[in-house]
Formats: structure tokens, C-alpha cells, sequence
């Protein structure tokens, strides 16, 4: 009976190993293909970097951090359904167009609203300045947020266009 209960429980943390990997797979998958995927990571993470410059209160970080896996989870539902539409449909389809705009509109709706939570929790302005005035006295930091800034735009526009040409070799 304990051989039984040890292969048991091998075979279920393997089986949930697997689960864990299809969906850091998924999570990559939409990283990889998704330009706009990467522009809410890229945003989380400035966004959190402000927040510790900024000292936001630990209510602020739980508000931010919800909004932050509500956005990402919207783009992958999104992404996960522009997939299925393109699954099932060979070319232009009335329905497929609106299922895809659905679901985009959906994920804009989310983030516009994240966008003027982040307003209201960062909108102090003598707390802006604050910033701003710590960041003119640390050059290297503006340096730092410079090289942050090109890194992210490299990330945004130029992640994607060497792994799709070697999707498209395994292809063919």
C-alpha cells in the first residue's frame, strides 16, 4: 500500500510539473508573438520601478499588482482567442472579426482603466516632484532609466523578428 500511495504521489507532481510547463509555455507563446504582451510587461515593470521610487503605500502595490495580472491575463485570453478564430476560419469572416475585436476592446477597456487607477495612486503632485527633484540629484539614475527606456523599446519592437524566421524554417 505505501508503494502504491509514493507512485501515486510521483505520478501527480509529475502531472502537475507538466501543467506548470504547458502554461509557461502559453505565457511565452504570447510573449514571443504578441507585441502588445510585451508593452504590458514592459509597462508593469516601469511601473513598479516608479512605484518603489514614488513609496507607494502596500494597499497601492496590492491594487497595482491585481491590475498588473488582470491585464496580462486579459491579453493571453485575447491572444488564446485570436488563435481559435484563426483555427476555424480559412479567410475573411464576419464573426472571426468581431470575436477578435471583442476581445481586444476588452483588453483596451482594462487597461485604460489600470491607466487611471495608476493616475489617481500616482497623481500627488508634490510627491512627483519629490521624484523628479531625487532623479536630478542621481545622474546615473537617468542614465540607467535612459538605457531601461531603449532596452524596453528593443524588447517592444524587435523581440519577435528572429525567433518568427526560424518559426517559419521549422515549418516548412
Amino acid at each position: 500500500m505505501y508503494w502504491k500511495m509514493s507512485n501515486r504521489y510521483i505520478d501527480d507532481v509529475y502531472n502537475l510539473a507538466k501543467s506548470f510547463s504547458y502554461a509557461f509555455r502559453g505565457f511565452r507563446f504570447a510573449v514571443d508573438n504578441e507585441r502588445n504582451m510585451r508593452i504590458h510587461l514592459t509597462m508593469t515593470i516601469l511601473v513598479i520601478e516608479f512605484a518603489v521610487l514614488y513609496q507607494v503605500k502596500a494597499y497601492e502595490y496590492m491594487i497595482l499588482c491585481l491590475l498588473f495580472g488582470l491585464v496580462l491575463t486579459a491579453e493571453m485570453i485575447n491572444t488564446a482567442i485570436e488563435a481559435l478564430v484563426n483555427l476555424n476560419t480559412s479567410g475573411y469572416d464576419t464573426l472571426a472579426r468581431i470575436a477578435k475585436d471583442v476581445a481586444a476592446g476588452a483588453v483596451l477597456v482594462l487597461a485604460v482603466t489600470s491607466a487611471v487607477v495608476g493616475v489617481l495612486i500616482f497623481g500627488n503632485l508634490e510627491k512627483l516632484q519629490a521624484c523628479g527633484s531625487y532623479l536630478l540629484e542621481h545622474p546615473v539614475l537617468i542614465l540607467l532609466a535612459v538605457a531601461e527606456l531603449v532596452i524596453a523599446w528593443l524588447f517592444i519592437f524587435r523581440w519577435n523578428s528572429r525567433r518568427a524566421v526560424r518559426r517559419k524554417h521549422r515549418d516548412k
